[in-house]
């Protein structure tokens, strides 16, 4: 029974390698590739990796050139060597009061400024002032003064004859500028003033080389505020 079943194995096995050898050989030939298939949905981002170290510091640039001085501001007027006291005094919308003559209240007209000083005075119309006894842009004008007060009369600028002054030509300012002078001049030992001490101011301003007529002018030689 055993050398049957013996019998039997080495048939079947017999069998199964010819199937196998002849299955072998029947194989076709090996088909195309496949297409590709669908590309696969992103993966999640990754965390961001640490911030790297700080780079150093780059070398400075060179310095440029030093540039061209510029040239020399003009000198200014040479201010008053302390040899005069200058008072201003300001009258805001003097009227004629429509007639030929404004008379001024001028308590700042002392003893002291009428018989040894000099009285500047100046009309405004719209930050233009004029020297008076002078023209204006409506009329000529007189000036006098006294201690305590001060008079302008206005003129016909042809004639010379008074005229009435309209409210329309009424000035937007006075201003007077009171000189003293602190500064006595002799002939040598003769005890002599040079000249009387209104003379004295006016050659100190010429001599500086200062038109009094130039109200800007004055203003600047003696340090005074152009609007007060």
């Amino acid at each position: 029974m055993k050398s049957i079943n013996k019998i039997v194995l080495y048939c079947f096995c017999h069998v199964a390698l010819v199937l196998f050898i002849a299955l072998g050989a029947c194989e076709g030939p090996e088909g195309p590739i496949g297409p590709a298939g669908p590309e696969g949905p992103a993966g999640v981002q990754g965390p961001a990796g640490p911030a790297g170290p700080k780079g150093a510091d780059g070398v400075d640039g060179v310095d440029g050139a030093q540039g061209l001085q510029g040239p020399a501001g003009v000198d200014g007027v040479n201010g008053v060597d302390g040899n005069a006291n200058v008072l201003t005094v300001k009258y805001n919308a003097p009227t004629f009061g429509g007639t030929t003559t404004m008379a001024l209240n001028a308590p700042d007209i002392t003893t002291e400024v009428y018989n040894s000083g000099v009285v500047l005075a100046y009309i405004e119309y719209g930050g233009v002032y004029y020297s008076i006894p002078g023209i204006t842009p409506f009329f000529g004008t007189k000036t006098q003064y006294a201690i305590g007060s001060y008079k302008i009369t206005a003129t016909n600028k042809d004639t010379g004859v008074n005229m009435v002054v309209a409210a329309a030509e009424d000035p937007d300012y006075v201003k007077l500028v009171l000189i003293t002078s602190t500064k006595t001049k002799t002939v040598a030992n003769n005890g002599r003033s040079d000249g009387n001490a209104q003379q004295v101011i006016l050659n100190d301003l010429q001599s500086a080389g200062i038109d009094i007529n130039d109200y800007l002018a004055v203003c600047e030689y003696y340090g005074i505020p152009v609007n007060e």
